[in-house]
């Protein structure tokens, strides 16, 4: 997939244009050059770490490369580091991105928070949220992950030795749901589970 070599090149003289048309078919096509170069300065990173070029720049490691480029370039760390964490998602899922028709107009910026998302998605759903949501939309969906199954709720088994009782319930070998029996989850260390019954309403052993 070589997005690099098939862009022409941007030309800013729309600055200077009285054609409003003119100046926003100019500002786009900037967009796109932006967009280009985050991703090509993702990948020139990902490439010096992979391959220990640093070494060849004598830097010890890609961390004091890093560091040196931020002071030539006068850029934060946090900024490079998204270029790198860019262009690695790239390498990594670069088979998928040129399955999808992935191009620097669909946003880079979105790619390090694809390796969340498989996580705990459907790898469909995933891509095909990558290509249609915006950043910020993208980034919620990959750190909210998806909602577990009651199965993976771990069964609690609350015991009490009396009703002023401060014995914390202990957990119970999981136990698939059977349709009937509900689930608790460690409380407070109140007396009160998740559930909403205090520890002295249980029996012990029971489930709710």
């Amino acid at each position: 997939m070589d997005i690099f070599t098939n862009m022409g090149p941007v030309f800013l003289d729309y600055v200077r244009s009285d054609d409003p048309e003119v100046i926003d078919r100019g500002i786009r096509e900037t967009v796109k050059g932006v967009w280009l170069s985050i991703l090509s300065m993702g990948v020139g990173l990902a490439r010096i770490k992979a391959e220990k070029l640093f070494k060849n720049l004598k830097c010890r490691n890609i961390t004091e490369y890093i560091d040196r480029i931020c002071v030539d370039i006068k850029m934060d760390r946090s900024t490079v580091y998204n270029w790198l964490y860019i262009g690695e998602a790239y390498f990594r899922y670069s088979s998928d991105l040129e399955m999808i028709g992935f191009r620097e107009s669909d946003g880079p910026t979105k790619l390090p928070y694809l390796k969340r998302a498989l996580e705990t998605r459907e790898k469909n759903e995933v891509f095909t949220n990558l290509m249609n949501m915006s950043k910020r939309e993208f980034e919620d969906y990959a750190k909210a992950g998806k909602t577990k199954n009651p199965a993976d709720i771990p069964f609690m088994e609350i015991g009490t030795k009396g009703h002023n009782s401060k014995q914390k319930p202990r957990q119970g070998k999981h136990r698939s749901p059977d349709g009937n029996s509900q689930y608790c989850r460690p409380g407070n260390g109140k007396g009160r589970s998740r559930c909403g019954r205090s520890s002295s309403q249980l029996k012990r052993g029971q489930t709710l």
